[in-house]
């Protein structure tokens, strides 16, 4: 018998149901979502929740797992070195009790810049301020091979274009 992979995305699937259910799904969501290496998970993570009130995160939950890093084989796909890695997320919600959602993302960069100083990556689905500075660390040296796809698949450069990773957004 196959054990069933689980999916981040499934254990969030409750948490968006009890929010729509509360009536507060459509509120923003400022969330911040990224992988920590193995040695550095439960400092970064300890003190990031010791300092962490509920006002700066509107009740959103919080989640803390480790993954196997070998099933993760996409190329451009950025996480730390290692066997065992750390998803570590912070689901905000910007209710009006709590932290305004502009707040919350430029504690969400805080958290980022501390991030990279310890080896982790951003898992790119959260709500995190970058520029294009910011993508070429990210990805590396797997950049060249980023931006050669891109001309090829995108040459009209119509994909993506908010994300500002191969420049500006434009305005």
């Amino acid at each position: 018998m196959r054990r069933r992979r689980t999916c981040g995305r499934r254990r969030e699937a409750p948490v968006v149901e009890q929010q729509r259910q509360a009536g507060v799904w459509q509120l923003p969501h400022p969330w911040f979502d990224v992988w920590l290496p193995d040695g550095q998970a439960e400092d970064f993570a300890g003190r990031v929740l010791s300092e962490l009130t509920l006002e700066d995160t509107g009740g959103g939950p919080i989640l803390l797992y480790p993954t196997r890093s070998a099933p993760l084989r996409r190329p451009l796909l950025r996480i730390p070195p290692g066997e065992l890695i750390w998803q570590f997320d912070i689901l905000r919600t910007a209710l009006a009790t709590a932290t305004p959602a502009e707040q919350m993302v430029q504690a969400n960069r805080r958290l980022f810049e501390q991030l990279r100083r310890i080896g982790g990556y951003r898992y790119p689905v959260g709500a995190i301020p970058v520029t294009q500075s910011d993508w070429l660390q990210h990805f590396g040296d797997s950049w060249p091979e980023l931006a050669r796809a891109k001309r090829r698949y995108d040459p009209a450069g119509i994909l993506t274009p908010g994300q500002g990773i191969f420049g500006r957004p434009p305005a």
